[in-house]
């Protein structure tokens, strides 16, 4: 289960009349950074054109973040991600067409125990890593709207019933389907 810590920092808010300190902001980063697996993922539509916006946005938090999932990344071939110090890079290879693309960059304190792309028609990275020897696996995924759904949903279905995700599973992306079609058909 992935617990969420949105209420930690109300509790500064309200002990400093509204005002967040600079230790307080220490603090709460000290807390997540040792208590909480942090997981950012962004659309990040164009890695090459929207990078430099993206790492300015969420420099001041890359110290207690232990993966980064950027998805729709045009990662077309030729394609190298820029280096992040202290981060390990990892990029989808099997893209469709130009909007296609997932890379994934892993805190280098985490030890990465195998990459694998499982979908024919989707781009996605499988990293399998251990948090304080907890065992946890990560798919981090981009499915365009135009491929085959049905396809796409019975590979999921094999890959979840498969044996190969860990009991602890992040499945994060854009997956582009379109849930309220069929209900609205119905």
């Amino acid at each position: 289960m992935i617990e969420t810590n949105s209420d930690f920092i109300d509790s500064y808010i309200t002990n400093n009349n509204g005002n967040i300190i600079n230790k307080d902001i220490d603090e709460y980063l000290m807390d997540i950074e040792i208590n909480y697996l942090n997981v950012l993922h962004m659309n990040i539509r164009t890695y090459n054109r929207n990078i430099d916006e993206f790492w300015c946005l969420i420099n001041d938090s890359l110290k207690v973040l232990n993966i980064i999932i950027l998805s729709e990344t045009w990662n077309g071939t030729g394609f190298t991600p820029q280096n992040l110090s202290g981060f390990s890079s990892y990029k989808s290879e099997n893209n469709f067409n130009q909007n296609d693309g997932v890379l994934i960059y892993t805190n280098n304190k985490h030890n990465i125990v195998n990459q694998l792309q499982l979908f024919s028609r989707a781009s996605c990275i499988k990293l399998d890593l251990k948090i304080s020897n907890t065992p946890i696996t990560s798919l981090a995924a981009y499915r365009s709207p135009q491929t085959n759904t049905n396809i796409f949903l019975s590979e999921l279905s094999t890959i979840m019933t498969s044996g190969h995700i860990q009991k602890n599973c992040i499945w994060i992306g854009d997956i582009n389907i379109d849930i309220l079609e069929k209900i609205l058909l119905s």
